[in-house]
């Protein structure tokens, strides 16, 4: 006989069974973030988890290309109630750009959009302006950061990295982020995303 009404039992199992589940996730990324810092050169935040810490997903910290300090690598949920995970690196700058840049890719009505010359920043390479929306608050400085073949590359490699076609890149208010649709689970592309959004926070903050 239980001394606990059957209800108290059912909750108890129920956040046990959470508790694993988190556990067992944030142990998971901490065994690949671990591996890719290893290969970058960077670390884990917290380093060591605490009781509360291994119940959650470490951020993984990879030195900048720019600068001294680091750029973030989180799991990330986007906003709304039923918001999909994204990888997301994250890099501050001391000064920040006096422009912002937002860079996704193109949806069905964007292309329609296009089609009518709605869109509002066109690189002048057609293959690449047909992939993205470019949106910024200085025309031609956008232009130029995004007319080097090299930065062209690097953004269609991000976009396929996931197998989703799903990318977001913005400058704005000091922070340099670009968002990948799902959670990174491969250490090889973790590594690749790392280094490719690393290089463009390089280029992008370099012409800011």
């Amino acid at each position: 006989m239980s001394f606990f009404p059957p209800e108290l039992v059912v909750v108890a199992a129920v956040i046990l069974l959470a508790l694993g589940l988190f556990r067992r996730r944030a142990a998971n990324a901490r065994a690949l973030f671990s591996r890719v810092a290893a290969g970058l050169g960077g670390r884990l935040d917290p380093e060591v988890p605490t009781w509360w810490s291994q119940f959650a997903v470490p951020t993984l910290l990879v030195p900048l290309r720019i600068g001294p300090g680091y750029a973030r690598i989180q799991y990330l949920k986007g906003s709304g109630k039923n918001a999909p995970m994204y990888t997301v690196f994250t890099a501050y700058s001391e000064r920040p750009a006096s422009w912002s840049l937002h860079v996704r890719d193109q949806n069905c009505l964007d292309a329609i959009g296009s089609l009518l010359g709605l869109q509002d920043i066109r690189v002048g390479i057609a293959e690449f302006d047909e992939l993205f929306v470019i949106k910024a608050s200085d025309e031609r400085r956008a232009a130029s950061a995004l007319a080097h073949p090299e930065v062209q590359d690097w953004l269609r490699a991000l976009r396929r990295i996931n197998g989703r076609e799903q990318l977001e890149l913005t400058l704005e208010h000091g922070a340099f982020r670009v968002r990948s649709r799902d959670e990174i689970d491969d250490e090889q592309r973790l590594a690749e995303f790392a280094t490719l959004a690393n290089r463009l926070h390089a280029r992008i903050s370099g012409t800011a």
